[in-house]
């Protein structure tokens, strides 16, 4: 385990892990602006809360063996253009990656379940999140903010759906979550 708040304060510039750590702590590398990639072990299963919470990330490759990213573990990450998620992700906490304006695309893979709240808010140059068919809990905060953004949703998803890129129950008769912009805040429904 790297403890909580293991490089907090410090001017560490280079991230090199070993195998054998199951888990990222919390605030572990928290507020390291310096670090602007990691390799991140396969033997990681989970990221803590806060782990990397205001670096300037770049590109971030979760490997396979990650079962979930805590709150607000990559929240602020400005610079992160991509990620890569695995097939083992289930969750991704409060806030995880609140605030990384860099995103353009987020393309779950089949495995995730538990988008919460406000877990891609602020992002505000995403424009496309494909949702798996394994998806059965986002809250209706988790892409708030994002102007840009178009849904799409797997066919064989059992809860959400999509029409012109805007997010639905399954039954296509509780509008979820839309891109709200500042010349149309409203939504208009077409029958």
């Amino acid at each position: 385990i790297i403890e909580d708040g293991a490089f907090y304060g410090t001017k560490l510039k280079n991230i090199g892990t070993t195998e054998n750590i199951i888990e990222i702590g919390n605030y572990a590398f928290y507020s390291l602006t310096a670090i602007n990639s990691v390799s991140i072990p396969t033997s990681v299963t989970t990221i803590g809360n806060y782990a990397f919470q205001n670096c300037e990330l770049v590109e971030l490759d979760l490997i396979e063996g990650i079962t979930s990213v805590g709150n607000n573990a990559f929240e602020g990450n400005a610079k992160l253009v991509s990620i890569n998620f695995p097939t083992t992700l289930k969750s991704i906490g409060v806030s995880g990656f609140l605030g990384c304006s860099s995103l353009t695309r987020v393309e779950f893979k089949e495995g995730i379940t538990t988008l919460d709240s406000y877990a891609f808010r602020q992002c505000t140059n995403l424009s496309y999140a494909y949702i798996t068919s394994t998806v059965s809990s986002l809250t209706t905060t988790a892409f708030d903010f994002n102007h840009k953004l178009v849904y799409e949703v797997s066919e064989g998803n059992n809860t959400y759906s999509a029409i012109d890129g805007v997010l639905f129950d399954k039954a296509k008769t509780t509008l979820l979550s839309y891109a709200k912009d500042e010349i149309s805040p409203v939504y208009v429904v077409h029958r």
